[in-house]
């Protein structure tokens, strides 16, 4: 489309002459139109759809990487072990004659410690007495419970230690007579599982070193002994390792009274001790 402008011809040296130079004379002039926009071509619509959907492919594969990614972190973090294991070598006082001898456990001769690779690493402490014993330490940060193996030492008997944080007790299988006892959790003297780790890992870096200070308990069974279906309230770790094969009972602190009686470990009595990082916990069990 173009337009037309009709103009004299006062200006003829402007303009493009198309007749005679006369008074009648008139002057066209084509001028382009500037208000209306070229038609887009088809090859440029298709372009441009293109495009919007080539982003809203790529919004769509990251949201879908970011999906994928999130639930691969929440299985990894679910599926991470979280125990911990480390095997602790112990210095020993040698046993006296004297069974009631106030204390026959060197707690604060940490000597050696597992690696992970089962070998024992350069011992912290050089042994400087005769007797040393390993105890197995696995804690369970997800099960918030930690188990013990305790080796006999001297008179002691060989156990295994459960301190369950989340029923609130404490459970000891002994080997050696073929029982379990369950107490209630000391959560004075016993840290929880995460605090034991750091425990551990002071003292095997040497920044801390633990109470040479046993703490002693005497305990009595309370009879009768605990059904089935008493043990399995304490869920499946605790009625693995007390199964209904065995007998399970509960265990009560002696009275003052009694222990004002009681002047010498009884012949048939049990006695076991162990580590809890910072302390050393001894047990006297009384039929």
């Amino acid at each position: 489309m173009v337009g037309v402008s009709l103009n004299n011809q006062n200006k003829a040296d402007d303009k493009e002459q198309l007749v005679g130079a006369n008074s009648t004379d008139v002057l066209v002039t084509v001028l382009p139109m500037k208000d209306e926009l070229p038609i887009p071509l088809e090859a440029d619509v298709r372009r441009k759809q293109a495009s919007i959907l080539f982003g809203c492919l790529s919004a769509l594969f990251m949201l879908g990487c970011l999906v994928i990614g999130t639930w691969l972190l929440f299985d990894f973090i679910n599926r991470t072990n979280h125990t911990w294991h480390q095997t602790c070598r112990f210095r020993v006082k040698p046993m006296g004659t004297d069974n009631d001898a106030p204390i026959f456990f060197d707690h604060g001769g940490l000597t050696a410690v597992d690696d992970g690779k089962n070998q024992i690493l350069k011992p912290v402490l050089p042994p400087k007495i005769q007797q040393e014993f390993q105890q197995e330490v696995n804690v369970d940060l997800k099960k918030n419970l930690e188990t013990i193996e305790v080796p006999q030492i001297g008179a002691t008997s060989t156990v295994r230690i459960i301190e369950d944080f989340d029923h609130n007790i404490t459970a000891i299988r002994d080997f050696a007579v073929n029982k379990c006892f369950i107490m209630p959790l000391d959560r004075q003297h016993v840290p929880n599982p995460a605090n034991l780790i750091q425990t551990f890992l002071a003292i095997i870096s040497g920044q801390f070193l633990p109470d040479n200070e046993v703490l002693r308990k005497t305990m009595k069974v309370q009879t009768p002994a605990l059904t089935e279906a008493d043990v399995e309230k304490y869920g499946p770790i605790v009625s693995g390792t007390c199964p209904k094969e065995i007998k399970t009972y509960r265990l009560v602190p002696k009275t003052a009274e009694e222990m004002k009686n009681r002047r010498r470990r009884s012949p048939d009595s049990l006695s076991f001790m162990y580590s809890v990082g910072a302390h050393a916990i001894m047990f006297d069990i009384d039929h």
